[in-house]
């Protein structure tokens, strides 16, 4: 049921894209925009191999990390959480440990659907990819979706094993040296996000007239914020201790995965 839901929502949204891009004529007199061709690429956060401190006061440094797409959308409605940021600061910090920072529906409104990348496939995160070319019309870009694939393919693929993420590295705290690696299942971000889909993400806002390149950018240590690796062995620099299911450590990461402040995109001609 979950992945019909998932496959309707992914439809409706393309259909709602393929309604505009029908509706807009070559010189945009009928809707007051055109189609546009955007080019996509994903990059990984600045200082992605410095090392950072978690929400839970470990010290990470990571060596590998792998994120698989399965689809990219954009729309015109505000970013999730720009609905927070009226409350209270305390609210706000809670709110950002206990995971209400998720795509939550009730908090996010997409708006019109503006434009679409929906060729899966899966990224480095330390080398960045080009992806397939996406779709669109012109208009006011604010927001955006990421959805998670069912089948792993693409580049990353092999290192990524069947998972949706993958990571690896090294976390201290003490006298405590953690060598690690980890990875989430679809079936883990559905857990947290019914339909595997990172809702509501931040489009910088983008006046979008013509062709041009999306850029995602992803955040890997907030897929860590979460992570606490005191019950989990020391492991060897060569020999890793696997984070599984079960760990709480584990239940942190994929929290982590699904959190829409990991995803930023960015429009630029």
């Amino acid at each position: 049921m979950k992945q019909r839901l998932s496959r309707r929502k992914v439809s409706f949204a393309s259909v709602a894209l393929c309604s505009l891009l029908s509706a807009c004529s070559g010189d945009g007199k009928d809707t007051g925009g055109k189609r546009v061709v955007l080019a996509t690429r994903v990059e990984p956060s600045r200082g992605l191999a410095d090392e950072f401190t978690t929400g839970t006061k470990w010290n990470v440094r990571l060596t590998s990390a792998r994120l698989a797409i399965g689809g990219l959308y954009y729309f015109d409605g505000a970013p999730a959480f720009a609905s927070n940021e009226r409350r209270k600061p305390l609210q706000r910090l809670q709110d950002f440990f206990i995971g209400t920072a998720h795509a939550h529906p009730q908090h996010y409104v997409p708006g019109s659907a503006l434009g679409e990348m929906t060729e899966p496939s899966s990224v480095d995160l330390f080398r960045g990819a080009e992806l397939a070319d996406g779709n669109g019309v012109t208009g006011t870009f604010r927001s955006g979706r990421l959805v998670l694939p069912e089948n792993i393919v693409g580049p990353a693929a092999k290192g990524l094993n069947g998972h949706v993420a993958t990571a690896s590295g090294v976390a201290t705290q003490g006298d405590r040296t953690v060598y690690f690696d980890v990875s989430a299942d679809l079936s883990d971000i559905r857990e947290s996000s019914p339909l595997a889909e990172i809702d509501g993400c931040k489009f910088e806002e983008a006046e979008v007239t013509e062709d041009g390149t999306v850029t995602l950018t992803v955040t890997p240590r907030i897929w860590f914020n979460l992570v606490d690796f005191t019950t989990i062995e020391d492991g060897e620099e060569g020999a890793p201790t696997s984070i599984v299911r079960g760990d709480v450590a584990h239940k942190g990461f994929t929290l982590g995965v699904a959190q829409l402040t990991a995803y930023h995109f960015e429009y630029s001609r």
